[in-house]
């Protein structure tokens, strides 16, 4: 073997001893640098503890007020109004009178009718008699029939006429409208007067899919009217069927209404107690949003680490919003709460109680 190969050798195992022999060492900055920079200091944010306490859900709405029913009483029959009894705003009875049309020719044709009556039964009798004897045909006593109930249809038209000529309220309610005046000629199908009934009054509004299955027929309700005043009341009707605009269900509330001082159209605020609950009040702006878009808030656990808890809002008040799906005891972060993440260990600055 030639000398300088055998050099090579000798050299390349010596190396190859040292770097095994550990003695030739890296140095990485990288690591120096945190080996000799102090640790990072933790972030500091303020705590609650706050205890749940019992809360009665309640479902809300907006609403107005509508009467139960509202009919347009309309005539059955033409003429010039005559009287008129009744001024708008008016308290009416069941059968008060409203209108009251001219009789004009209409005694007269009344009379004819009775006569036509009497005329053809005189006729019907004596065919039968013929008939008895031979001399009529059958069909000749058809004939004197048809006349019979032909005269008695026209009388009972001409009895209707008269009894139309009075327009009577139909219902116990109170005169909203009355477009009419005396000396007008009101055709049949022509307005008289426009009746509601408001006693009792309803209280329309409308709730979410997820409310409409919490409430059921006969609940109590309160309501608020914007004047301040306040009712009770007892749900009377849920839809079945869901706008298809605003996707939400109509409620109707009824609340008595004796002396008529709840007017139709009042905006009003339902509300419809549920079960208690156990839940924490807490500020709006302590809620945040996830990365899915849920809504949650930032608590502490007993190693001072942070967790993230998704929470339900079951009511809005002035003093804060109620929250469902924490623990019977949380430390809430009140201060800081932007600044933390989920598993973060932080130092708490100061530990309070509060409700």
């Amino acid at each position: 073997m030639r000398p300088t190969l055998v050099w090579a050798l000798v050299i390349a195992l010596v190396l190859g001893a040292w770097l095994a022999s550990g003695q030739l060492e890296m140095t990485d900055p990288v690591a120096v640098a945190k080996a000799d920079s102090p640790p990072a200091a933790l972030v500091s944010v303020r705590a609650e503890t706050r205890t749940a306490q019992p809360r009665v859900v309640q479902i809300t709405a907006r609403g107005k007020t509508e009467a139960k029913r509202s009919v347009t009483v309309k005539a059955q029959t033409s003429g010039r109004v005559e009287i008129l009894p009744i001024e708008k705003g008016s308290t009416v009875k069941q059968g008060d009178l409203l209108c009251q049309l001219a009789l004009e020719d209409r005694h007269v044709k009344l009379q004819e009718a009775t006569a036509g009556v009497a005329h053809a039964r005189l006729e019907h009798d004596g065919a039968k008699k013929l008939k008895q004897q031979g001399y009529q045909s059958q069909t000749a006593i058809a004939a004197t029939r048809v006349k019979l109930i032909n005269a008695q249809a026209q009388l009972k038209s001409r009895q209707l006429d008269l009894e139309y000529l009075q327009i009577r309220a139909p219902f116990d309610g109170i005169v909203q409208d009355r477009p009419v005046d005396i000396g007008d000629l009101l055709e049949r199908g022509g307005v008289c007067a426009e009746v509601l009934d408001p006693d009792p009054m309803l209280v329309v509004g409308y709730v979410t899919e997820r409310e409409v299955e919490q409430i059921s027929l006969g609940d109590s309700a309160d309501i608020v009217l914007n004047n301040g005043r306040s009712e009770a009341g007892v749900i009377t009707f849920i839809s079945h069927a869901a706008d298809l605009t605003t996707r939400t269900y109509r409620i109707e509330v009824s609340i008595s209404n004796p002396d008529n001082t709840i007017r139709d159209g009042l905006s009003a605020e339902i509300a419809i107690a549920r079960d208690a609950v156990m839940a924490h009040r807490v500020s709006p702006a302590l809620l945040s949003l996830d990365d899915t878009g849920l809504l949650g808030i930032r608590i502490l656990d007993e190693q001072d680490r942070v967790r993230y808890l998704h929470v339900n809002i079951i009511s809005d008040t002035q003093q804060g919003i109620w929250v469902t799906g924490l623990p019977q005891t949380i430390r809430l972060v009140t201060v800081g709460q932007e600044m933390v993440f989920e598993g973060q260990r932080v130092e708490v600055m100061q530990a309070l109680s509060g409700g």
